[in-house]
């Protein structure tokens, strides 16, 4: 995905979350195609993935029992362009809310990653293209 802004995870240091083995390749597309995240080294054993936005790195544990947590917003994304995640979304079959904030630029997606967990991406100053 082409844009002037590079994608950027929105946290404190780092996030990481558990993911079964079987969806490895749905979360790299996830986090690197959809997302626009860069591909950080993973462990040694290959038992996880991992994805940099500058110092911030998402972790993702694979195992063959993962625990989702339930917690209802795990991540925020900054992406470069939210029409062109919606384009993708939507030719892919796959479900997402969009939201407006205060100002009718401040728009956002949720949707939830392979894993099951929920992921929100944004895109700051939207003003057109959404």
């Amino acid at each position: 995905m082409g844009g002037m802004n590079p994608s950027s995870i929105q946290a404190v240091e780092s996030v990481t979350l558990d993911a079964p083995r079987d969806r490895a390749e749905a979360l790299r597309w996830f986090y690197g195609d959809l997302a626009g995240l860069e591909p950080a080294s993973s462990g040694a054993a290959g038992d996880d993935l991992r994805f940099r936005s500058g110092r911030i790195v998402l972790t993702i544990r694979l195992a063959e029992a993962a625990v989702i947590d339930p917690i209802p917003v795990r991540l925020t994304v900054l992406v470069r362009s939210l029409a062109a995640v919606r384009k993708e979304l939507d030719e892919r079959g796959i479900t997402y809310e969009v939201f407006t904030g205060m100002l009718s630029s401040d728009r956002s997606i949720a949707v939830a990653d392979p894993a099951g967990y929920r992921v929100i991406l944004r895109q700051d100053g939207t003003l057109f293209g959404f």
